[in-house]
């Protein structure tokens, strides 16, 4: 008597719930993301971001420890995907490196929220020495990879940063938060010039 197993059914419903635990990660951070940059991280509870993704609090749990593991995760995520973005325009300049970064600095301005939740992130730590320890360490690591970044800009331009490539990205993340507190609508124009004053007085590389 034939007794086979049909795994393929059992294979579907172990995708379909993976397929469900991630959009509702991806659900739970975009709440996450939104209630935060708008009211601030005391003013934002775990109800508030549950209630904004149409979940309980059972969903949150089930994916985060508490309110600082999912705005770490956020944070990780979106520094990830903007310093991918712009080594994937450098990549795509073919050595036009203006091009890169107009396409990159435009975007800076839809992503106004983005610094807001970088901002409130940073006074969080100065009051917690908990969360501040995982958001330095995920900050370092971020500001590493920015400052090798711009230091092939400047390298494809033929110069050399007039600073430390890590200090010049405190620079810029110093002035895209700056100019987000601001509710500056042409952000991308100002970094530009700062970027472009930078270039012009920079050691040529020999």
């Amino acid at each position: 008597m034939n007794h086979a197993i049909d795994f393929s059914s059992e294979k579907k419903e172990v995708s379909l719930r993976v397929t469900s635990q991630q959009e509702t990660r991806k659900r739970l951070l975009e709440a996450a993301h939104h209630a935060v940059a708008n009211r601030g991280y005391e003013g934002t509870s775990i109800s508030d971001i549950v209630n904004l993704a149409g979940f309980t609090k059972g969903a949150f749990f089930s994916n985060f420890e508490n309110k600082e593991s999912i705005l770490l995760e956020l944070m990780r995520l979106q520094k990830e995907e903007d310093i991918n973005l712009l080594g994937k325009l450098i990549a795509e300049a073919n050595g036009d490196i203006a091009i890169a970064l107009n396409h990159y600095i435009a975007s800076l301005d839809e992503r106004h929220d983005c610094a807001m939740l970088d901002i409130e992130l940073q006074l969080y730590a100065r009051s917690n020495p908990t969360f501040a320890k995982s958001y330095h360490a995920l900050q370092e690591t971020n500001r590493v990879a920015l400052g090798q970044l711009l230091e092939t800009i400047f390298a494809m331009k033929g110069k050399l940063p007039p600073i430390d490539s890590a200090k010049l990205a405190d620079l810029f993340v110093g002035l895209v938060q700056g100019l987000a507190l601001q509710h500056q609508p042409n952000a991308g124009l100002f970094i530009h010039l700062v970027l472009d004053s930078l270039m012009a007085t920079a050691p040529v590389l020999e």
